[in-house]
């Protein structure tokens, strides 16, 4: 197909959504309508006449980190590694989650604990098995720390790889540019 940009699902999606807000923009049943011009997607292809222009060329941009930004935030709630407790566990980091490990930890900070205070939170062994812990002070402070060092390392690739999409001349190349699963290691 000449002139066409491959896309992926997700850009397609953000794509039509972003010229959908238009007035002049419909899509409907594989076809992209914007301002009396068709745009037809056929299994993640979009032929577009012209499509280098620089209007074309800032929404895949914006479609890009659209797609990066869900992808890191996937990352971050989709739990972490801690060895905390001595073994390696997985820790929960929901929102939900997130939020109950940072009260833990504010907790385990606060003036004249007594020595043997414990907070008991959820984690999943290395046979898949879901329990809820006693975490001594250092213990949930570890997990936070080691929860929070996820969150930047996921923030510090979201960042990098938003600045080569922003970078890019064409098309072609903001799409190549994609979160991985190492993308935060």
């Amino acid at each position: 197909m000449s002139n066409s940009l491959v896309l992926s699902p997700e850009d397609v999606s953000l794509l039509a959504r972003h010229f959908a807000l238009g007035e002049t923009a419909s899509y409907e049943d594989g076809k992209l309508v914007v301002d009396h011009t068709l745009f037809e997607v056929i299994s993640g292809v979009v032929a577009v006449p012209g499509w280098q222009g620089p209007l074309l060329l800032d929404i895949v941009k914006a479609a890009r980190v659209e797609v990066l930004r869900a992808a890191c935030e996937a990352t971050i709630t989709g739990g972490f590694k801690s060895s905390a407790l001595g073994a390696a566990h997985t820790y929960p980091s929901d929102m939900k989650a997130q939020i109950n490990l940072m009260g833990s930890v504010t907790d385990s900070f606060m003036p004249n604990l007594p020595p043997d205070w414990q907070t008991p939170f959820w984690v999943c062994d290395a046979a898949n098995v879901w329990s809820y812990k006693a975490h001594s002070a250092p213990q949930i402070q570890q997990a936070g720390r080691d929860g929070k060092a996820l969150v930047v390392r996921c923030q510090a690739a979201l960042d990098e790889l938003t600045a080569r999409v922003l970078a890019a001349a064409t098309a072609d190349a903001v799409t190549e540019i994609m979160w991985t699963e190492g993308a935060a290691a």
